[in-house]
């Protein structure tokens, strides 16, 4: 079966069926107040000096941030654009090994 087959992006669409879990959901968006203020100025403050659970990711903060002012906590939102932002990284990806090497199909390998 060949990557860009029609049926294989679609394989990754049921995302939008499940729910929260509670492997860190809950640090990142379900019981984090930070969050849950969506996007303001302390919001964003807050993102870009936190560390937090012992990481440092501004860029994962103002998304979740921003996924609670589109979504609230309605888990499909989220994963949906999850989903969005590993397609874009995975063009991205693709498109730089193709420059790299010239060659579609060996960027796509």
């Amino acid at each position: 079966m060949c990557l860009f087959d029609f049926g294989y992006p679609i394989a990754f669409w049921q995302v939008r069926n499940n729910e929260f879990i509670n492997l860190d959901d809950d640090l990142y968006v379900t019981d984090n107040s930070h969050i849950q203020q969506g996007i303001a100025l302390k919001g964003i403050l807050w993102a870009l000096t936190a560390i937090h659970f012992g990481h440092r990711h501004p860029m994962t903060w103002l998304s979740h941030m921003l996924d609670y002012n589109l979504y609230g906590l309605n888990p499909s939102g989220h994963h949906i654009t999850n989903l969005l932002f590993h397609v874009a990284n995975s063009l991205l990806i693709f498109l730089l090994f193709q420059r790299m090497t010239g060659h579609s199909g060996e960027a796509a390998l």
